[in-house]
């Protein structure tokens, strides 16, 4: 009997870690269950996308106008000289962004993909699965996405089995607009999970149907099972808190530099800086700014301590058994990713709001990971049991 086909559509083109990691799990887990698993190669972002998201992009061109701009009419020196001084900032960014370009792009290799579409093309000719899957990651995130529904998988044949595992909304609210839409394409959804329990209450609201709460992908695989991927070449001699910190929902800055220098007096550890920052090296830290999928997987292994603000930040340090601390969001949000997974794992005392820096001391160092343990062991069988009944659930009948 030949094994039955699962086709996976998620955020997995992204230049984002925790998007990378997310799609191969997503891809080991369904084969380890017997089937064969192909991510659809769906071309995202593009330009549409982008100018449908609320997150600012690198302000690279802003800042080439700019410079264009007061080249030609800057009458000081001074003047020319900080935008000379931008410039060059800008020039090595993006020296940097195209090397870990290149080491995502090395990690796609990992991946069983499709062809790529467009979203013309996956609509004119779709792939043919026999079962269709919503990953991951933010898939039905409506800002970022717009009138774009092929992560809702719209284009699928019209009888064909649609499920999701781990789906994320990306935010606690469905803007109105997208609200009929999305209840439409959801109730064709034979099977779905979701990641946060905000995105339990909107499927429901949406659909009349309760959405599972089940663990992200990357927990779905063990350290030993990721460490077989990992880019073992990455040596830091010394221990390190290994900082993973994007600007993205909120600006961690400058509270980051506050909490990492707190951290670095109580230990004498050195910094390790994932990501290009300036500043980051202006303070002494060592600074990694191309870090590619299997980098990240060695420097956590290796690290003492995490510093985050980061959903899979927070959830790798998880999964690794890594002391961490999560600096959270300290104005109105109506994303509830991070504070879910602590949540989840009951350990809410990880999560760092910025006017509660200065009461960490030396025993915020310990830790007791038996609960938390507890809890991953129980999700990630129940995950996989769950993935497990979902594929064979929406099986076609002549495999069953």
């Amino acid at each position: 009997m030949s094994r039955k086909k699962v086709g996976v559509i998620t955020m997995h083109r992204v230049i984002n870690i925790g998007s990378a990691l997310q799609a191969y799990a997503t891809q080991q887990a369904v084969e380890s269950l017997g089937y064969d698993c192909q991510i659809i190669d769906y071309l995202y972002p593009t330009e549409y996308h982008m100018q449908c998201s609320t997150e600012a992009d690198d302000g690279s061109e802003s800042i080439f106008r700019e410079f264009r701009k007061n080249f030609l009419s800057a009458s000081k020196l001074l003047q020319l000289s900080r935008w000379m001084k931008q410039f060059l900032l800008n020039h090595k960014y993006v020296q940097n962004r195209n090397r870990q370009k290149k080491k995502f792009q090395e990690w796609q290799k990992l991946l069983h993909r499709t062809q790529p579409y467009s979203r013309s093309a996956i609509l004119r000719r779709p792939p043919l699965f026999d079962i269709y899957m919503t990953g991951s990651d933010q898939t039905w995130k409506a800002r970022n996405l717009g009138k774009d529904y092929s992560f809702l998988l719209d284009f699928a044949p019209i009888h064909a089995p649609r499920i999701a595992y781990a789906a994320s909304f990306g935010a606690s609210r469905l803007p109105d607009k997208y609200r009929q839409v999305y209840a439409t394409y959801l109730k064709q959804y034979r099977q779905f999970s979701v990641r946060e329990l905000s995105g339990s209450s909107l499927t429901e609201e949406l659909t009349g149907r309760v959405a599972p709460l089940v663990l992200d992908p990357i927990f779905l695989l063990n350290r030993k099972q990721w460490q077989e991927v990992a880019d073992k070449s990455v040596i830091v001699q010394k221990p390190y808190i290994l900082c993973y910190l994007l600007v993205g929902v909120f600006n961690p800055y400058p509270y980051a530099f506050t909490l990492i220098d707190k951290i670095r007096e109580l230990t004498g550890y050195q910094v390790v800086f994932i990501g290009f920052h300036g500043a980051a090296g202006a303070k002494g830290y060592q600074v990694l700014p191309d870090v590619g999928p299997a980098e990240f997987l060695q420097l956590y292994e290796q690290a003492a301590l995490v510093v985050t603000n980061s959903f899979h930040g927070t959830a790798f340090a998880l999964n690794y058994r890594k002391l961490f601390f999560t600096l959270c969001n300290p104005g109105q949000t109506s994303d509830d990713r991070v504070s879910s997974l602590l949540n989840l794992f009951e350990v809410q005392s990880r999560g760092i709001l910025p006017a509660e820096i200065n009461h960490i001391t030396a025993r915020s160092l310990s830790f007791d990971w038996q609960r938390p343990e507890e809890i991953l062991g129980k999700y990630r069988a129940l995950s996989l049991d769950y993935l497990k009944q979902v594929l064979q659930t929406a099986s076609p009948q002549e495999f069953q």
